[in-house]
């Protein structure tokens, strides 16, 4: 969705998890996603070239922190790797762009010069995240919500206070390092 497009029910198509809520109907269609598939379209963002700078809010570990081995363990694992696992093969697609992308043939206008310049930055809500049981994304309550928005609050505002003046100069992650 982009645009005008974007609505309410946007952004609850977006974030449905479909073992938890029907799918979203917008106009003829419906949809769910809640992070299987689409999430999150990096390119597209650069694509437009309304920005040079990206900031990814990362929600869930790319990694596990421990081997599995107890079968809700096992489940978790699962579930983080078929979550993250659109973001690793996007974020692989970039740098394979980038790495392709001439130098010679690279003008700012171009998306492969596009591709080269755009930097990224990310939030990591581990700290927060990582107290969290392995179900707790399928069982949202009130409390989980509060708990996350003052946690995501307090993430970001030591982020700015790490890299607000790399905001617009150069990458304040190598997105590449954390998936490949």
């Amino acid at each position: 969705f982009t645009g005008r497009e974007v609505s309410l029910e946007a952004v609850l198509a977006s974030a449905c998890l479909p073992s938890l809520r029907h799918a979203v109907k917008i106009g003829r269609q419906h949809y769910w996603d809640g992070g299987f598939s689409a999430n999150p379209a990096l390119l597209p963002l650069i694509e437009a070239g309304a920005a040079d700078d990206t900031l990814i809010v990362r929600l869930a570990p790319l990694r596990a922190p421990d081997l599995p081995t107890k079968a809700a363990e096992i489940r978790g694992h699962m579930n983080r790797m078929i979550f993250t696992q659109p973001f690793r093969k996007e974020v692989e697609m970039l740098e394979q762009g980038r790495r392709l992308a001439k130098p010679l043939f690279t003008w700012s206008g171009s998306l492969s010069g596009r591709l080269k310049r755009h930097r990224f930055h990310m939030v990591d809500a581990d700290r927060y995240t990582d107290k969290l049981g392995q179900n707790s994304a399928m069982s949202p309550d009130w409390d989980m919500l509060v708990y996350l928005h003052g946690g995501g609050r307090k993430a970001m505002s030591a982020w700015l206070g790490r890299h607000r003046r790399q905001i617009g100069r150069r990458a304040t992650v190598d997105l590449s390092a954390l998936v490949l």
